[in-house]
């Protein structure tokens, strides 16, 4: 799905995205990987938080695997670029 949306045209203008899910603080989430991807491809950090009943807003880590999986992958597409050159 998401290989039909063009990324630099829609975070162009954005100042904060928001990406909205449901699954629990540290429990793998598909928002994780699309959170991590924009940081890493276009360097705007994307916050994961929570609010609590009083209404603060609280920054949840995300599984640090995933940077890790992203980066390798993102790497390889970069070496796979210049081999065609």
């Amino acid at each position: 799905m998401l290989s039909k949306i063009n990324l630099e045209e829609l975070l162009k203008d954005e100042k904060d995205p928001i990406l909205l899910c449901f699954e629990k603080e540290q429990q793998f989430c598909h928002r994780h990987v699309l959170a991590e991807y924009i940081e890493i491809k276009y360097g705007i950090k994307v916050r994961d938080i929570k609010i609590d009943k009083n209404l603060n807003i609280i920054e949840n880590k995300r599984p640090e695997y995933i940077r890790e999986i992203l980066s390798n992958i993102i790497e390889k597409e970069k070496e796979q670029e210049f081999d065609f050159l």
